[in-house]
């Protein structure tokens, strides 16, 4: 018998800021998903779709989508099932169409100063789409090494189930499919067969997290950081601590006034707070409420994002002029 190698594609379901319909209390417009369907960086390495990039292995997404004829039938099943629940999906070549118009690709390559830089396609991508789920799908490979094609008679597949802001686990399902009428057949049938049976469970835990994040705001990560400077330090009339000030700012504008701290040292703050759905990423909410504070305090801040929901805020006091 054959070897299986296993192998992992993801699929990203990007949520756009397209509010079709006000239908929540808190004034939240109710969005419309749409679907981004990307293999994984395991996946594309298995199968030798790379580029290299400041000595790292990438995933070559275009080659995946130009030369894998699997990855093109799972896409354009799921396309169509995302379209009947009113899920809207983009394809990648769509999807790189558009990150070629808007200079991801550059961006992702090189710096302003034109060196290379370690950012792939992919967090360039995620930036640009902002996705709320995302979905890792497990299957095994469908040929060996030399070319011949593995029948099977049962396909066990996994689709575990991230928040795209935050990268915390959702939740994952298991189908296990085996062939009828009993016997061998070909890698994609089978998949198409978890698929079909998989992805009304999929499209409603999508709806109820979505649903979640409405009432309750989606997780973010954010980090301060000082430089040159403790977050012991006091300042304000009050003379109160860096770190309360940031915690009291970080309580008062997360959804249900609870800012989850984490790490806490003497110069880094770390929270994972909910966030309203009425901003389209973590810069744009912290930097609303403590740029101003900041510039009270006489100090400034950096901002730095690495996707729509994990940041950096450098503080450090403003120089004398």
């Amino acid at each position: 018998m054959s070897k299986v190698f296993s192998v992992i594609a993801t699929a990203i379901l990007v949520l756009l800021c397209s509010p079709f319909l006000m239908g929540q209390d808190n004034g939240i417009a109710k969005r419309n998903p749409t679907v981004v369907v990307m293999p994984s960086e395991s996946w594309c390495v298995a199968n030798g779709f790379t580029l290299e990039l400041s000595g790292k292995k990438l995933p070559d997404y275009e080659r995946v989508f130009q030369e894998s004829e699997l990855y093109k039938a799972i896409s354009n099943d799921m396309n169509g099932k995302f379209n009947d629940a009113g899920i809207d999906m983009t394809l990648l070549d769509q999807a790189l169409k558009t990150k070629a118009e808007d200079d991801i690709a550059a961006s992702a390559l090189t710096s302003k100063s034109g060196e290379q830089v370690g950012t792939s396609t992919y967090e360039a991508i995620i930036s640009r789409f902002r996705p709320d789920v995302i979905i890792e799908a497990d299957w095994p490979k469908s040929a060996t090494p030399d070319g011949a094609k593995i029948g099977f008679e049962y396909l066990s597949m996994t689709f575990r189930i991230f928040d795209g802001y935050s990268n915390t686990v959702i939740t994952s399902r298991t189908e296990k499919t085996v062939s009828q009428p009993k016997g061998y057949r070909d890698l994609q049938s089978l998949i198409l067969m978890c698929i079909e049976v998989q992805m009304p469970n999929i499209i409603s835990d999508i709806k109820v997290k979505v649903s979640d994040y409405i009432s309750n705001g989606r997780p973010v990560k954010v980090q301060f950081r000082t430089s040159g400077m403790t977050l012991d330090d006091e300042f304000g009339e009050d003379e109160e601590e860096l770190a309360d000030i940031i915690k009291e700012l970080m309580r008062t504008n997360a959804v249900g006034g609870s800012a989850n701290p984490g790490q806490n040292t003497d110069n880094i703050l770390e929270f994972m707070p909910r966030m309203s759905m009425n901003y389209i990423d973590a810069e744009s909410w912290v930097k609303e409420f403590t740029k101003p504070k900041f510039k009270e305090l006489n100090l400034k801040a950096k901002y730095s994002q690495r996707g729509p929901g994990e940041l950096t805020v450098v503080i450090e006091r403003k120089t004398q002029e």
